[in-house]
């Protein structure tokens, strides 16, 4: 199996480990608030409200001028409805009353309440399912209501069922604590009783000749159109009844009568603003503004979004894998953000999609793969420095990796440096004696002893000639005393190569050493050569008096030449051996003598 194939298997098990957790995740909706949240955020705004739609508030006003509302008779909320039906022309389409009144109390204002909401036939009341338990949520998101939680069903007393349509009020609170969700019809007993915005919606459709719109799913995910305030315009229920309102404001309207003041304890928090509280009756409000509109909202079938979900993201993982980061970093925002804009596009047709999470596990997906990417490149540049090194001297495989390879460039400057030369005295006839494969083991055990000595003392290995070797100090870095450290490689040079001459002469019986030389001075350094094969060396006056030292060193013998000297003469001992004439030199130097403790 090749190296490309195991590395590809290990991405591809990284995405499958992270497909199976990203299903796992999503089905049990693990980041419920958070997904919540975003929903919120992308998908409950202001819309236009209906102007059918009017709130008569049993307010603080009401409550101070009538007194605290269990004082209050029905015989107050019959006045009401006479009230508001006593001009055919002023008359409302429906009057929904969000007041629960169980069971009898006084006869006679209970006859006059029953008399005025069934004598004209537009008045809707409200009814209440009692549970053993909590109002469960299904593994869509949406709620549903077990029959066997049912405990009671409460409805209006008879003589006012009797006279008016009934639909229950009861109000779910999701997870945390708002109301997002309502509950269009409930299982009593084999009966269907739907809810009461929907049964107030259905008279009012009545009222335009027009058939209601049947909606199917138990719960549906309501679509605020207006925050707390909204649908409310300051009619008090205590105004109405001392006709201090235009009544033909409610003509042919849908009126809902409600609590509007928080002592009754008829106020919920919900998706479209959190910090101010819903009363009951506009929530109700938002809800018959939804059905007038047919918006609702259930959401996806979760396989289904899985399922795509789960394309996307191998969709993506091919892409990141195959294009470079700084490609993948643009599809990343881009895929998001259309998938962002999906999902507000499927919310206006209905269907409600997981926000979160494809996004989230996207960004998982992509700095995973950034992550692996980045370690496997460094272990590649690992690679690659090490397996540099052993050709190139390991400065300038640093600053090779540091500045990039195409950062590389012909040309040099003048530094000044050291030159070291060294050479094995004694090769040719060991060669001639011995296999190749002997002649190539003797050559790298004595340059592993050279590299081993110029690296210790900061220098650069230039390069191998042959059976000879050459090293520059100060460059391509700068390196402090780099002269004396020059001089110095050279004295470990050749007391390490003693024990190699015992070793080689026990095996072969023969002997071979170094002989060396070094200069200093200023040199030209840089790369040279052409930009399909560049060499990084140094050139010049004081690199080729180097190798003239070296080709006159005696076996076992460091020569150097008198500036060198003269920079070291402090820490070393050495002995001139005059001024020799240099192959090649026109002038006579001063050659000194390393003498060897």
């Amino acid at each position: 199996m090749g190296v490309l194939t195991i590395k590809r298997l290990k991405y591809d098990l990284i995405l499958i480990i992270l497909l199976i957790v990203f299903s796992i995740i999503f089905l049990l909706n693990s980041f419920y608030g958070l997904e919540m949240r975003a929903e919120d955020a992308l998908f409950q705004h202001e819309k236009p409200l209906s102007d059918n739609i009017r709130i008569i508030g049993i307010d603080t006003k009401s409550l101070t001028e009538m007194g605290a509302f269990n004082t209050w008779t029905r015989a107050d909320m019959a006045d009401l409805i006479t009230v508001l039906n006593q001009d055919e022309e002023t008359r409302p389409a429906v009057i929904g009353v969000d007041i629960m009144y169980f069971g009898e109390t006084d006869e006679t204002a209970d006859s006059y309440l029953a008399y005025a909401a069934g004598e004209y036939g537009n008045v809707v009341t409200a009814s209440l399912v009692n549970f053993d338990s909590k109002v469960e949520e299904d593994d869509k998101g949406n709620f549903y209501l077990n029959n066997s939680h049912i405990s009671k069903y409460e409805e209006p007393f008879d003589e006012l069922k009797n006279n008016t349509v009934q639909g229950h009020v009861n109000t779910v609170l999701s997870k945390d604590g708002l109301v997002r969700d309502s509950i269009q019809k409930i299982d009593v007993d084999g009966e269907e009783v739907n809810s009461f915005a929907y049964e107030v919606y259905k008279k009012y459709k009545e009222f335009l000749g027009d058939n209601a719109y049947e909606v199917k799913d138990d719960t549906w995910h309501i679509a605020y159109s207006g925050k707390p305030g909204s649908f409310y315009d300051g009619y008090s229920f205590v105004d109405i009844l001392d006709g201090n309102i235009d009544l033909s404001n409610f003509a042919g309207k849908i009126v809902l009568v409600g609590p509007y003041t928080t002592g009754l304890s008829d106020d919920y928090s919900t998706p479209i603003d959190y910090d101010t509280k819903m009363f009951g009756v506009e929530i109700h409000a938002n809800v018959i503004n939804a059905l007038l509109n047919e918006d609702f909202k259930t959401y996806a079938p979760l396989p289904v979004q899985l399922i795509l979900m789960i394309i996307t993201l191998i969709v993506l993982y091919i892409v990141f894998y195959k294009l470079k980061i700084k490609q993948s970093l643009p599809i990343l925002i881009i895929s998001i953000a259309l998938y962002l804009g999906v999902a507000y596009l499927a919310y206006q047709g209905g269907h409600i999609l997981r926000v979160i999470y494809l996004p989230a596990f996207l960004v998982l997906l992509y700095v995973i793969i950034l992550a692996i990417k980045y370690i496997a490149t460094l272990i590649e540049k690992k690679k690659v420095e090490g397996t540099f090194k052993r050709y190139v001297a390991p400065q300038v495989v640093e600053q090779i990796m540091n500045t990039g390879m195409d950062k590389i460039e012909l040309g040099g400057k003048n530094v000044d440096i050291a030159v070291l030369f060294v050479d094995i005295r004694g090769f040719t006839p060991l060669s001639e004696a011995l296999k190749p494969e002997e002649v190539v083991e003797v050559l790298n055990e004595y340059f592993d002893l050279i590299t081993g000595c110029i690296f210790k003392n900061g220098g650069t290995l230039d390069k191998y000639i042959g059976d000879a070797a050459m090293a520059i100090f100060n460059a391509p870095v700068e390196v402090e005393d780099y002269t004396y450290k020059a001089v110095q490689t050279a004295i470990d040079i050749v007391k390490g190569a003693k024990d190699l001459e015992e070793k080689l002469y026990a095996r072969f019986n023969k002997k071979v050493s170094f002989g060396v030389g070094v200069n200093k001075g200023e040199a030209v350094v840089g790369n040279i050569g052409t930009a399909a094969r560049m060499d990084y060396t140094a050139i010049g006056n004081t690199v080729n008096t180097a190798a003239r030292l070296e080709a006159n060193a005696k076996a076992g013998h460091v020569l150097i030449s008198d500036v060198v000297y003269n920079e070291v003469k402090d820490r070393i001992k050495a002995e001139s051996i005059g001024n020799i004439p240099l192959k090649g030199k026109s002038e006579e130097i001063e050659v000194f003598d390393v003498i060897l403790e």
